[in-house]
């Protein structure tokens, strides 16, 4: 728990979009909620709503120092800022007792990536508040948001053509050197958006006399971290779909299979970043018995936020969403929103139950090039929630630390 003053009953942001869910070069629009039990003197309130990428790894090396071998670590990071608004809310000396409702109008700018979490990096974009006092410490308040960039399949490059790939391993045991094993994979195309059904067809044949245990799928997310000193890759499984055991001098074909690609960022994260780079690929393996490596085939796949003029008529509009009350910061007791105390029509007070069929921050998107398509819903990452309490996030600082972000995922006819 902070340790703010007994002054301070509540200090929290509150978006007028309960949804927490942006596309980069939307305006931010709500209002940053005081209440006091007695006046507080500050200097000013602001507000800055920034987009930042950050990266970083550490590596453990050792060097020859004076005659000695010495032990140490090196680390590597990267950082971007992906815009940065602040503006001035309310001018001091003091707040009178009672309760706020400051509004603000921020603007996302175009261009920028979409929220991501990795192993070694991410792009965050948050809201903080900050009421600024002269010779004592400051009272922060931090809210994050998703931010989803959109990625235009029918503008990628080869999207709507099949991918193919092939390959063969050689087992050797030995002085034994037994059959190759040959395996081939092919999609129906390269572009999809989440919620859609990759199909995928694959051949093994084993020449080899050894039994191949299984062979399966997965689709993989790629993401290179660079920095100016290194680069670093990681892997990460998203979905798998296996078969059985291959006999020796056997075949196995995978005819038209399917795989429902899930809410995930788009590739590249669908912006501009420079520090990392999101990729993703269906992964194929053919697992020999006894000793030896898989044989793995790899089939590159795109993942984007607006689907292929030629599959929308394959979607159907989601079902109807029903928004659930702002949740408080985890450090704030909840308040219950009283009558809006500094009255304006253009920011009424947040909205309860509303029943829409997508969350208010997220208009279908396209609709101007493609009024056909249906809107997504939003699911959360798969990947789980992070703690995005960050270095400089002082001991007087609150915020949502455990945030899970949300992707745009279309509901198909299939």
């Amino acid at each position: 728990m902070v340790d703010w003053s007994g002054k301070i009953r509540a200090f929290q942001v509150v978006l007028d979009n309960p949804s927490n869910i942006f596309f980069t070069g939307q305006r931010v629009e709500g209002r940053v909620m005081i209440v006091l039990t007695e006046e507080k003197k500050m200097k000013h309130l602001k507000l800055k709503l920034q987009g930042k990428g950050y990266v970083h790894w550490s590596e453990r090396k050792t060097r020859r120092r004076n005659g000695e071998t010495e032990h140490y670590t090196e680390h590597y990071r990267a950082e971007e800022i992906y815009g940065r608004e602040e503006v001035i809310l309310a001018d001091g000396p003091s707040l009178p007792a009672g309760t706020h409702y400051i509004p603000f109008s921020l603007n996302l700018p175009h261009g920028t990536p979409s929220t991501f979490e990795g192993q070694h990096g991410h792009v965050r974009y948050y809201l903080k508040a900050t009421m600024v006092r002269d010779w004592k410490w400051d009272y922060d308040v931090k809210h994050h948001i998703t931010v989803n960039a959109e990625l235009d399949l029918n503008t990628v490059s080869g999207a709507a053509q099949g991918g193919r790939s092939q390959d063969h391993k050689n087992l050797c045991c030995l002085c034994c050197k037994s059959g190759p094993i040959n395996a081939m994979i092919g999609t129906d195309r390269q572009g999809y958006v989440p919620g859609e059904l990759i199909g995928f067809s694959a051949e093994v044949d084993n020449q080899s006399d050894r039994l191949m245990n299984k062979s399966y799928l997965h689709l993989m997310e790629v993401v290179t971290y660079i920095t100016y000193k290194k680069n670093k890759t990681t892997r990460r499984p998203i979905c798998q779909i296996e078969r059985g055991a291959i006999q020796p001098g056997g075949q196995d074909m995978w005819e038209d299979v399917k795989m429902r690609v899930p809410a995930l960022a788009p590739t590249n994260l669908g912006g501009v970043c420079n520090i990392m780079k999101v990729q993703y690929e269906l992964e194929f393996h053919v697992d020999p018995s006894g000793v030896g490596f898989d044989l793995v085939v790899t089939v590159p796949i795109l993942v984007g936020t607006i689907p292929l003029v030629s599959t929308i008529p394959t979607f159907a509009p989601p079902p109807t969403w029903i928004a659930p009350s702002a949740p408080a910061s985890p450090d704030v007791a909840p308040v219950a929103p009283p009558p809006y105390a500094m009255p304006n029509p253009d920011h009424p007070p947040p909205t309860q139950g509303w029943i829409l069929p997508y969350p208010p921050s997220a208009p279908p998107m396209g609709p101007a090039k493609y009024p056909d398509l249906p809107p997504p819903s939003y699911d959360e990452s798969m990947f789980g929630p992070t703690n995005v309490k960050e270095e400089d996030d002082g001991e007087h600082t609150r915020g949502d630390w455990n945030f899970l972000p949300k992707y745009p995922r279309y509901i198909t006819k299939y």
